[in-house]
C-alpha cells in the first residue's frame, strides 16, 4: 500500500549501519562522556562506541522493552555525538532516511528534528540554518533518487525555550527549502502554568508560527493530562496532535477534539515502549479507541531506529494485537493524507494513488 507518514523523528530513524560507519569513521572526535539532560548520569560515549561490535552498537542505540521514556532519550544520548555539527554525516544519513521510506513505500513523509539539538557547539561559526541546508541537500537527493517526496518539520523543544524563536523564523525564513511546518517536542513541561519560563517562550513563538501562517503539530497528552491537548489546540494553534492518548481521560474534551477533525498522530510501539500506554492488553490501546470512534488517525512509526520498528509493523500491531483491519490502515493512510501540510492538490494527489490501490486490490 502507498503510504503516508507525518510523525517521524530524523535523529529517530538514521540508518544503523550507516551510523556505526561513520562511529568508527569519527571516533577521535567522539566526547569522553556526556551528561543525561534530565538527571545528569553520565554515558562514557566514546569508550562504549569504540569496544562496540557491530551487535554491541545496536544495543547501544536502540531501546526497545525498557518501558521509559528517559531510557529511550539515553539511546539518542549515544548517538548525537557521532552526527552532531557534520553536515557531511547529516547529509548521508538524511538521503538513507528516504531510502528507508522508499522500502516501505512511503510516498510522502514529513519528517520532524530540532537543527538546534544538531549543531556542534564547539563550531562557532555552525548555526541551526546550516544543519538545515545540509538535512535538505540529502532529503533532496533522497527525493530525485527514490522517486518520493519529504517535507520538514523544525521543532522546538520542551526543555530549551531559548530556541522557540528562532525555530519558528527559521522554519518561516526557509519555505523554500520544503519546510512545512513547526512543533514542540521532547516533553509537556512546557505546558503548566506553574513553568512560565518553559511556557511563555513557547506559547509566543506558536503564536507567532499562526500568524505567519506556519503549520503547527504539537507533542501532547503523550505523558501529559487530557488539559494539554485541548491546550495545544486552543493556545498553541496545533492544527495536529502528536499521540494525544490521554484525552480519552476526560470524556469532554475528547468529544470536542474528535468533532472538531483535529488529527491524531499516533505511533503504536512508541507509545508502549515511553509508557504513553501504561497497559499491557493492546486491545485497550488508545489507538483502538480512536479508530472505533471515527477520529482524525494516522499511524506513524515515531523513533523506527530506536525502536527497531518500520512502519508495515506498526501497521501489524494494530491489525494482529489491537484488531483493526486492513480497510482501517487503508483509512488511516488517507487520513495522513488529508492532513499533510501541503497544498490541496498535492494531498489530493495522494489520496488518490492510496485508493487506487485499494480499489486494484478489491478486484
Amino acid at each position: 500500500m502507498p503510504k503516508v507518514e507525518l510523525h517521524v523523528h530524523l535523529d529517530g530513524s538514521f540508518d544503523e549501519e550507516r551510523l556505526f560507519h561513520w562511529a568508527k569513521l569519527r571516533s577521535d572526535i567522539l566526547p569522553a562522556s556526556v551528561k543525561c539532560f534530565w538527571d545528569g548520569t553520565e554515558i562514557r560515549v566514546k569508550e562504549a562506541v569504540d569496544r562496540a561490535s557491530r551487535s554491541d552498537f545496536h544495543k547501544l542505540v536502540t531501546s526497545k522493552g525498557s518501558r521509559s521514556l528517559f531510557e529511550v532519550f539515553k539511546a539518542f544520548e549515544v548517538y548525537k555525538p557521532i552526527v552532531n555539527g557534520d553536515e557531511e554525516v547529516l547529509e548521508d544519513l538524511a538521503f538513507h532516511f528516504c531510502k528507508r521510506q522508499k522500502n516501505s513505500n512511503v510516498i510522502y513523509t514529513e519528517v520532524r528534528y530540532s537543527p538546534h539539538l544538531l549543531v556542534d557547539k564547539e563550531k562557532a561559526d555552525m548555526s541551526a540554518e546550516d544543519i538545515v541546508l545540509a538535512v535538505t541537500r540529502g532529503l533532496r537527493r533522497g527525493e530525485d533518487a527514490f522517486g518520493i517526496v519529504v517535507r520538514q518539520i523544525l521543532c522546538c523543544i520542551c526543555h530549551c525555550p531559548t530556541f522557540a524563536e528562532e525555530v519558528v523564523e527559521l522554519a518561516h525564513k526557509l519555505r523554500d527549502k520544503g519546510i512545512v511546518g513547526v512543533d514542540i517536542a521532547a516533553g509537556e513541561a512546557h505546558f503548566k502554568p506553574e513553568e512560565p519560563n518553559l511556557r511563555q517562550p513557547h506559547v509566543l513563538a506558536m503564536q507567532r508560527a499562526n500568524e505567519l501562517g506556519l503549520n503547527i503539530t504539537v507533542h501532547a497528552g503523550e505523558e501529559g493530562p487530557a488539559s494539554n491537548v485541548m491546550d495545544a489546540v486552543k493556545t498553541y494553534h496545533a492544527k495536529r496532535i502528536g499521540h494525544g492518548y490521554h484525552l480519552l481521560d476526560d470524556p469532554e474534551m475528547y468529544r470536542s477534539i474528535i468533532e472538531a477533525r483535529i488529527h491524531f498522530e499516533g505511533c503504536p510501539t512508541s507509545s508502549y515502549e515511553t509508557g504513553g500506554f501504561a497497559g499491557e492488553d493492546w486491545r485497550k490501546h488508545p489507538l483502538k479507541q480512536f479508530q472505533t470512534d471515527g477520529a482524525n488517525l494516522s499511524i506513524n512509526t515515531d523513533d523506527p531506529s530506536v525502536f527497531a520498528t518500520c512502519i508495515e509493523e506498526e501497521m501489524l500491531i494494530c491489525i494482529n494485537k489491537m484488531g483493526l483491519t486492513l480497510r482501517d490502515m487503508a483509512t488511516c493512510n488517507v487520513n495522513a493524507a488529508r492532513a499533510a501540510f501541503a497544498p490541496e492538490d498535492e494531498k489530493e494527489l495522494l489520496v488518490s494513488k492510496i485508493l487506487a490501490y485499494c480499489f486494484a486490490r478489491k478486484k
